[in-house]
Formats: C-alpha cells, sequence, structure tokens
C-alpha cells in the first residue's frame, strides 16, 4: 500500500447475491475473482466497504465469531482440492466436524452418506493420492456439506478435470443448487460453465463491468 507497484485487486465492486442463487463470477485469471470469493468468505479483509451476510457485516464480527461464520455458513471448494495426503478420504470429508460435539460414529457415518451420495463411497478407506482428480473433487464437496451450510463458494472447482468430470462436478453443483436449496457462488474462466447460472458477474481487472439475470428464483417469501 503507498507503493507505486500497488494494484487494487477490487475496486467499486457492488453485487448483492440472493439467496438460493447459482452465481458464476466469470472473468480472466488475474481479474479479482477469487479474491472477491475470498472476501465473501471472511478470509480477505478489503480496505474500504462492507461484506454483508444475512444483515451482517462480517468484518465487524470477531475472530471466533468470524470462523464460527465460515465453520457454519460457508463450504468452500477449490481447484486445487486441498485434501490432506496422509489422511483418508472419509477422514478427509470429517474435518470440518472437528469442532462440532458430534461423536466419530457419527461423523463417520455423515461422511459415508456422502461419499454414497456422490457414487465414490468404495474409495472412502484410500488416500487421496490413489484417487483421480475427479474423485478428489467430489470428496472436497462432500467435505464442504459436512456442516451443512447456506452457501457454496467454489474457486474454480472444474480447473483441473477432464470434460468427463467436469461434467460430474458440475452435475453435482446444480442438483445441491435445485434440489438442497444452496446458494452457489462459483469462480471460472471456462465459458461452457455459464449455462448454469442464475446469475453472471463478469469481471475484468478488479471490477465488475456487467451482471446478466439469467433466470430469477422463485422462492416461497419466509
Amino acid at each position: 500500500k503507498g507503493k507505486n507497484n500497488q494494484v487494487r485487486a477490487l475496486e467499486n465492486v457492488n453485487l448483492t447475491i440472493e439467496p438460493e442463487e447459482w452465481v458464476v463470477v466469470f472473468g480472466p485469471s488475474g481479474c479479482g475473482k477469487s479474491t472477491l470469493l475470498n472476501a465473501i468468505a471472511g478470509l480477505e479483509t478489503p480496505t474500504k466497504g462492507e461484506v454483508r451476510v444475512s444483515g451482517k457485516n462480517i468484518y465487524n464480527l470477531s475472530s471466533d465469531e468470524k470462523s464460527k461464520y465460515r465453520r457454519q455458513k460457508i463450504g468452500m471448494v477449490f481447484q486445487a482440492f486441498h485434501l490432506i495426503n496422509s489422511l483418508k478420504v472419509v477422514d478427509n470429508v470429517c474435518l470440518p466436524q472437528l469442532f462440532v460435539k458430534d461423536s466419530n460414529q457419527d461423523r463417520k457415518k455423515k461422511a459415508l452418506f456422502f461419499l454414497d451420495r456422490f457414487g465414490i463411497k468404495e474409495q472412502f478407506d484410500k488416500y487421496p493420492n490413489n484417487i483421480s482428480g475427479g474423485q478428489k473433487q467430489k470428496v472436497s464437496i462432500a467435505r464442504a456439506l459436512m456442516n451443512d451450510p447456506e452457501i457454496i463458494l467454489a474457486d474454480e472447482p472444474t480447473g483441473n478435470l477432464d470434460s468427463v468430470s467436469k461434467y460430474n462436478v458440475m452435475t453435482i453443483l446444480k442438483e445441491l443448487n435445485r434440489i438442497d436449496k444452496k446458494t452457489i457462488v462459483m469462480v471460472t474462466h471456462d465459458q461452457n460453465n455459464l449455462k448454469y447460472a442464475d446469475k453472471i458477474v463478469h469481471v475484468k481487472d478488479g471490477k465488475i463491468f456487467k451482471v446478466e439475470v439469467i433466470r430469477k428464483k422463485n422462492r416461497t417469501p419466509e
């Protein structure tokens, strides 16, 4: 900050995301997409402005409250999977519940439910290095769902996958949005992923230059 090589990762960004929407943040590499996602997750504090989730500015929360927000409200899916190679698949899925007062048996039962739902239950006892990229991303999604978050933040979730695995992952995310009613905010530079969106946010050089509303959600008023 203050140096002549200073770059604003995001500038004058104003965005509203509705409950149960599937929002795709689209743009080239380095345009600020992941920074926007990290700001929503409470991982990168903006120098100015607010990030409000359910009416609360998450950057006014204490450190403990922010951790609770991420643990209960947010599930994150990454391009690089971020699985722990020394832990078996089922234990990777269980990780978000280590700070929840469920028994180890209940955690594993829940993890196996998600692995079975995504068609990879037979991989539960393997280590991440012994499964495919598509299977790793399914494990990553299962892990993100363990605390039943309202919001799924997906950062280039198909970036490291072949075409078949991409389709499988996008189908899972579509089901989570349409059936499980999860709000999904997905970062991508792949035009093939735009067809899934309810709203497309076009980002370039740290700025939102266009927002396309593809379809509006028909939600029952609370």
